[in-house]
């Protein structure tokens, strides 16, 4: 590959952004209705260059598989994902995500579109700007969007079940203390109420009420409402999944798989990519199943009307699969890339630092935990992750504090489902029997042996 050559990639790359900026003003009012992309590769293109200028212009990674050069390839791949960063900080309408491309000319650019777009419509169009804040768990930014709107309409049945959603939400995925995980359930709850009583024939109010119950920990009264909301609307595919979730929450996963597939057969064309997303995550629990999650992966990663959280979700699972199967280098390929479409989802650098951790690479494998930490600091599994690469590292106190720190906040964390909070516990006990044995303290190692022990019993009796 001559310099000559790559100067003109590097111009292709540069222009893609330069675009950007002026075509968000052009297409702005077109942006959903753009032809989804073939994304089958051929590799019979003339040259290196041509796959290069597709992959940055379409957002195609693979593209750059089809590459002779290997460090052409590379900059490929590093450059699609740039433009994909910059795409994603657009769609979403968050500036954070601006803040992970690597060039300031391109960060100002992205940070200068971003604000437009969002002033644009905080005067055009609030409910399209609430809705991708809430599609992308921005939810503080959708809380206030959707609170302005019930300031003009109080009454405002869709602004009702949004922020009953965001609030909820804020519970799982963000990092509220006791008082406002209280305050938030109560306003969940009371906003769903509220839409039911204005419109009673809204299915979408009595999902709002089942997901707030979930976000409170009231999974029995969850499903309560899930299965009388059924009775009324039976074909109702987010209803189903709302149930599907509650049944896999409470451990009941065959009967939660069977509502997901009903969920999904109702809706063939993936109109909705929730219940696929979910089946994928318990098929990928089962090893007999694991084919099958990963066709229902794709699928959902191909999905033309499924989000960039979805995807990344989609290949974060794919590449789970991949770890149990000891293909850390495959796993890690898809990491990135589900990295890139979601760099503000904390699930996706806790799988990186389990990835990095297999690899025995302890200095990244810290480095995913605690940014995963950054983002949700009552995240177990990141605890975990991180102990384990302060131990790899021989931090042993370092370690011992970030265990302790995951047993902590395990039953608060709402992100773990039931059935799986005997596991990690008995995982973090080990770990820290582990890591007092290589100090000669026997007391405790044997201590936190038995304790690990109590929780593998608990998991043989809940598989019986």
């Amino acid at each position: 590959m001559t310099k000559k050559k790559m100067v003109q990639m590097m111009i292709v790359f540069l222009a893609v952004f330069s675009f950007g900026v002026v075509s968000y003003f052009v297409f702005m009012d077109n942006a959903n209705d753009k032809k989804p992309v073939d994304k089958k590769k051929l590799c019979n293109l003339a040259d290196d260059q041509a796959y290069f200028e597709i992959a940055i212009v379409n957002g195609d990674r693979d593209q750059c598989q089809c590459m002779k050069d290997t460090n052409t390839m590379q900059t490929c791949v590093a450059s699609t994902e740039q433009a994909i960063l910059y795409r994603e900080a657009i769609t979403q309408v968050d500036e954070r995500i601006c803040e992970g491309l690597v060039a300031d000319v391109q960060r100002e650019a992205c940070l200068s579109v971003v604000k437009a777009k969002t002033e644009y419509l905080q005067k055009e169009n609030k409910e399209q700007l609430s809705q991708t804040y809430l599609y992308n768990h921005n939810d503080e930014k959708a809380i206030a969007v959707l609170n302005d709107m019930l300031i003009k309409d109080q009454n405002d049945v869709a602004s009702l079940i949004s922020i009953s959603f965001a609030y909820a939400n804020q519970v799982i995925y963000g990092s509220l203390d006791e008082k406002q995980i209280n305050d938030n359930n109560n306003k969940a709850l009371s906003s769903a109420k509220k839409a039911q009583k204005l419109d009673p024939k809204n299915p979408e109010a009595y999902r709002a009420e089942g997901f707030a119950l979930e976000a409170a920990g009231e999974l029995e009264k969850a499903l309560d409402v899930y299965v009388l909301a059924l009775e009324e609307f039976p074909q109702d595919v987010l209803l189903l999944n709302g149930r599907g979730h509650v049944e896999s929450m409470l451990g009941y996963v065959r009967s939660a798989i069977e509502t997901f597939e009903l969920a999904v057969s109702i809706d063939a064309d993936v109109q909705y990519s929730a219940p696929l997303m979910n089946l994928c995550r318990l098929q990928a629990g089962d090893s007999s199943l694991f084919d099958n999650a990963v066709r229902n992966c794709q699928k959902l990663v191909d999905a033309n009307n499924s989000s960039s959280n979805e995807k990344s979700e989609a290949l974060q699972i794919m590449a789970q699969i991949l770890l149990m199967q000891k293909k850390t280098d495959q796993a890690l390929d898809k990491l990135q890339y589900a990295r890139t479409l979601a760099p503000m989802n904390d699930n996706v650098y806790v799988t990186l630092a389990g990835a990095y951790n297999q690899k025995e690479n302890g200095i990244m494998a810290e480095e995913m935990a605690n940014k995963a930490l950054t983002i949700n600091d009552i995240k177990t599994v990141a605890y975990y992750e991180l102990a384990h690469a302060r131990f790899q590292q021989k931090k042993n106190s370092e370690a011992i504090i970030a265990a302790e720190n995951g047993l902590r906040v395990v039953d608060e964390d709402v992100s773990l489902l039931l059935p799986n909070k005997p596991r990690v516990k008995m995982d973090l006990y080990y770990l820290l029997a582990d890591i007092y044995s290589t100090q000669n303290d026997q007391e405790s190692m044997q201590r936190y042996k038995l304790l690990g022990d109590e929780n593998a019993s608990i998991l043989n009796l809940n598989s019986k």
